[in-house]
């Protein structure tokens, strides 16, 4: 806890001795501090504290907000961010190196690379950033994305996508990839600053999932969109190339619920 956190929000009787330590935990904020949720419910309508009433205030240090309470439930002052970076429970990988740190998954020379515990149904939608990436030859090569539930992709023919790509050179076309093993995200070289966005949509239900990429390659750009077409709530995700290796680092965050 900080200088400033509190355990309880006293109230006083009359007649009752104020001592300085009483009025220097008012003084020192304005607003109760405290070190999380679990400590700021249990200040609240015991002996000698105050009752919890709509227009409370309450700082809270382990998440750097400030919220009321409204009659009914705490509420957040301000804003609430539009993403929440979300962290792998665990990671697996098939040859090279793959290392967390933040959030940030950095792969190095690896063939797949599998994120773990990524999905709940604290969210709907996701969002999941590839920079940096890379392959180790020259290629053509095709990197893909496979769903995945307690650790197992789902490697069955139910991926269906479209792609529209547009090569610097001015070429343009599409493809249909219907009832194959993976989705597929860009074709990459061994340049390096080449970028996947994907956002998959309702992971966590038990019904379709639905994909969307954007991919920026060395010499073209690719735009696929798509689903997998069984009802199974994944929790994770596997990147992976058939042909070669690739490195890069991933970030997944999660859409806010509105």
């Amino acid at each position: 806890m900080g200088a400033n956190a509190q355990t309880s929000v006293p109230t006083f009787t009359a007649g009752e001795v104020l001592t300085a330590a009483n009025m220097n935990i008012s003084a020192g904020t304005g607003i109760p501090v405290f070190a999380t949720t679990v400590t700021r419910d249990a200040a609240f309508g015991g002996t000698g504290e105050k009752t919890l009433a709509e227009g409370q205030f309450a700082y809270i240090e382990a998440t750097n907000t400030t919220q009321y309470y409204d009659g009914a439930a705490w509420q957040s002052v301000g804003v609430t961010p539009a993403l929440t970076l979300i962290t792998a429970t665990s990671t697996a990988n098939t040859g090279g190196t793959v290392t967390a740190s933040g959030g940030r998954v950095t792969v190095a020379g690896s063939s797949s690379v599998s994120l773990n515990g990524v999905f709940t149904s604290t969210y709907h939608n996701y969002l999941i950033l590839v920079d940096t990436l890379e392959a180790a030859a020259v290629g053509p090569n095709n990197i893909s994305l496979r769903l995945r539930a307690a650790g197992t992709d789902t490697t069955s023919s139910t991926y269906y996508a479209g792609q529209i790509y547009g090569t610097y050179a001015g070429a343009a076309g599409g493809s249909a990839n219907n009832g194959v093993a993976q989705f597929p995200l860009l074709t990459i070289t061994n340049a390096k600053q080449q970028m996947a966005k994907i956002e998959v949509f309702s992971p966590q239900a038990a019904t379709i999932t639905t994909i969307h990429s954007l991919g920026v390659a060395y010499d073209a750009q690719s735009n696929y969109a798509g689903y997998q077409s069984g009802a199974t709530q994944y929790d994770g995700f596997t990147l992976f190339m058939a042909t070669s290796n690739f490195s890069g680092n991933i970030t997944v965050y999660a859409y806010q619920k509105s």
